[in-house]
Protein backbone atom coordinates (compact mmCIF):
# COMPACT_ATOMS: atom_id res chain seq x y z
CA UNK A 1 0.00 0.00 0.00
CA UNK A 2 1.13 3.57 -0.71
CA UNK A 3 -0.26 7.01 0.03
CA UNK A 4 0.77 8.70 -3.20
CA UNK A 5 -1.22 11.92 -2.84
CA UNK A 6 -1.04 14.05 -5.97
CA UNK A 7 2.27 12.58 -7.16
CA UNK A 8 0.55 9.75 -9.03
CA UNK A 9 -3.07 10.21 -9.99
CA UNK A 10 -5.00 7.35 -11.62
CA UNK A 11 -6.58 9.26 -14.51
CA UNK A 12 -4.95 12.66 -15.02
CA UNK A 13 -1.43 13.96 -15.02
CA UNK A 14 -0.54 16.05 -11.99
CA UNK A 15 0.36 19.63 -12.86
CA UNK A 16 4.13 20.04 -12.97
CA UNK A 17 4.87 23.73 -12.70
CA UNK A 18 7.81 26.06 -12.95
CA UNK A 19 7.07 28.63 -10.26
CA UNK A 20 9.22 31.48 -8.95
CA UNK A 21 11.18 30.49 -5.86
CA UNK A 22 10.51 26.77 -6.23
CA UNK A 23 12.31 23.83 -7.84
CA UNK A 24 14.21 25.22 -10.86
CA UNK A 25 13.88 21.84 -12.65
CA UNK A 26 10.39 20.65 -11.72
CA UNK A 27 9.85 18.26 -14.60
CA UNK A 28 13.21 16.53 -14.06
CA UNK A 29 12.47 16.19 -10.35
CA UNK A 30 8.97 14.85 -11.04
CA UNK A 31 10.12 12.33 -13.62
CA UNK A 32 13.01 11.19 -11.39
CA UNK A 33 10.55 10.62 -8.56
CA UNK A 34 8.21 8.66 -10.85
CA UNK A 35 11.11 6.41 -11.85
CA UNK A 36 11.89 5.75 -8.18
CA UNK A 37 8.25 5.23 -7.19
CA UNK A 38 7.69 2.88 -10.13
CA UNK A 39 10.18 0.41 -8.65
CA UNK A 40 7.96 -0.28 -5.63
CA UNK A 41 5.59 -3.21 -5.66
CA UNK A 42 2.30 -1.59 -4.77
CA UNK A 43 -0.96 -3.50 -4.47
CA UNK A 44 -3.11 -0.47 -3.67
CA UNK A 45 -2.39 3.25 -4.11
CA UNK A 46 -4.27 6.05 -2.40
CA UNK A 47 -4.17 9.24 -4.49
CA UNK A 48 -5.00 12.76 -3.39
CA UNK A 49 -7.97 12.75 -5.79
CA UNK A 50 -10.24 9.90 -6.89
CA UNK A 51 -10.53 6.40 -5.56
CA UNK A 52 -7.68 4.04 -4.63
CA UNK A 53 -6.23 2.18 -7.62
CA UNK A 54 -4.22 -0.96 -8.30
CA UNK A 55 -2.19 -0.12 -11.43
CA UNK A 56 0.41 2.03 -9.64
CA UNK A 57 3.56 0.76 -11.38
CA UNK A 58 1.96 0.95 -14.81
CA UNK A 59 0.63 4.42 -14.04
CA UNK A 60 4.08 5.77 -13.13
CA UNK A 61 5.42 4.49 -16.47
CA UNK A 62 2.44 6.02 -18.30
CA UNK A 63 3.13 9.41 -16.72
CA UNK A 64 6.79 9.30 -17.70
CA UNK A 65 5.79 8.43 -21.29
CA UNK A 66 3.23 11.25 -21.31
CA UNK A 67 5.84 13.83 -20.34
CA UNK A 68 8.41 12.46 -22.81
CA UNK A 69 5.77 12.76 -25.55
CA UNK A 70 4.95 16.31 -24.43
CA UNK A 71 8.64 17.20 -24.52
CA UNK A 72 8.84 15.87 -28.09
CA UNK A 73 5.79 17.94 -29.04
CA UNK A 74 7.33 21.10 -27.58
CA UNK A 75 10.64 20.43 -29.29
CA UNK A 76 8.82 19.97 -32.61
CA UNK A 77 7.12 23.34 -32.12
CA UNK A 78 10.51 24.97 -31.63
CA UNK A 79 11.89 23.56 -34.91
CA UNK A 80 9.59 25.90 -36.82
CA UNK A 81 10.67 29.16 -35.14
CA UNK A 82 11.68 30.58 -31.77
CA UNK A 83 8.64 30.90 -29.53
CA UNK A 84 7.74 32.63 -26.30
CA UNK A 85 6.55 30.59 -23.36
CA UNK A 86 3.06 31.95 -23.96
CA UNK A 87 3.13 30.88 -27.61
CA UNK A 88 4.14 27.35 -26.62
CA UNK A 89 1.46 27.29 -23.93
CA UNK A 90 -1.15 28.42 -26.47
CA UNK A 91 -0.08 25.77 -28.97
CA UNK A 92 -0.34 23.04 -26.33
CA UNK A 93 -3.44 24.09 -24.42
CA UNK A 94 -5.20 26.79 -26.47
CA UNK A 95 -6.19 30.22 -25.19
CA UNK A 96 -9.79 29.61 -24.18
CA UNK A 97 -8.91 28.86 -20.58
CA UNK A 98 -9.98 30.55 -17.39
CA UNK A 99 -7.31 32.43 -15.47
CA UNK A 100 -6.76 29.57 -13.01
CA UNK A 101 -6.39 26.97 -15.77
CA UNK A 102 -4.17 29.34 -17.80
CA UNK A 103 -1.82 29.65 -14.82
CA UNK A 104 -1.57 25.85 -14.64
CA UNK A 105 -1.05 25.58 -18.41
CA UNK A 106 1.56 28.34 -18.56
CA UNK A 107 3.60 27.02 -15.65
CA UNK A 108 3.51 23.50 -17.12
CA UNK A 109 4.59 24.73 -20.57
CA UNK A 110 7.50 26.56 -18.93
CA UNK A 111 8.47 23.42 -16.98
CA UNK A 112 8.71 21.51 -20.26
CA UNK A 113 10.70 24.28 -21.94
CA UNK A 114 13.16 24.45 -19.06
CA UNK A 115 13.59 20.67 -19.21
CA UNK A 116 14.43 20.87 -22.92
CA UNK A 117 16.99 23.57 -22.12
CA UNK A 118 18.46 21.41 -19.35
CA UNK A 119 18.76 18.48 -21.79
CA UNK A 120 20.50 20.69 -24.37
CA UNK A 121 17.62 20.31 -26.85
CA UNK A 122 16.51 23.95 -26.68
CA UNK A 123 17.95 27.26 -25.65
CA UNK A 124 16.69 30.47 -24.13
CA UNK A 125 17.37 33.54 -26.22
CA UNK A 126 16.67 37.18 -25.41
CA UNK A 127 13.32 38.34 -26.78
CA UNK A 128 12.72 41.60 -28.54
CA UNK A 129 9.58 42.44 -26.57
CA UNK A 130 7.61 42.14 -29.81
CA UNK A 131 6.52 38.53 -29.50
CA UNK A 132 3.04 37.13 -29.91
CA UNK A 133 2.45 37.29 -26.16
CA UNK A 134 -0.23 39.97 -25.68
CA UNK A 135 0.39 40.11 -21.96
CA UNK A 136 4.15 40.64 -22.14
CA UNK A 137 4.65 38.15 -19.32
CA UNK A 138 6.92 35.81 -21.25
CA UNK A 139 8.06 38.15 -24.01
CA UNK A 140 11.50 38.72 -22.49
CA UNK A 141 12.63 35.19 -23.32
CA UNK A 142 12.18 33.11 -26.40
CA UNK A 143 12.94 29.43 -26.73
CA UNK A 144 14.45 27.83 -29.82
CA UNK A 145 15.61 24.38 -30.84
CA UNK A 146 19.31 23.98 -30.15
Amino acid sequence: MILCGDAVLPQISPNVSLMPGSDPQPLKSFMDSLMKLGKYEVALAFPGHCRPFTHFTERTAMLVRHHEERLATVQALLTKQPMSGFAVCSALFGTELGIHQMRFAMSEALAHLIELVRRGQAEQIPGDGMTDDPYGASATLLFAEK
